[in-house]
């Protein structure tokens, strides 16, 4: 059972990390987008 725990909570730990990698990837391309214009 705690075996079954520990395995859900690391799957959740990677789920929530490669959400943020996502969001932060998101990030960037908007700021690089942002630079482009500012540039144009």
């Amino acid at each position: 059972m705690g075996k079954s725990y520990t395995f859900g909570g690391r799957f959740a730990r990677e789920r929530a990390f490669s959400w943020q990698l996502s969001i932060l990837a998101s990030n960037w391309a908007t700021v690089l987008r942002w630079g482009e214009l500012q540039i144009l």
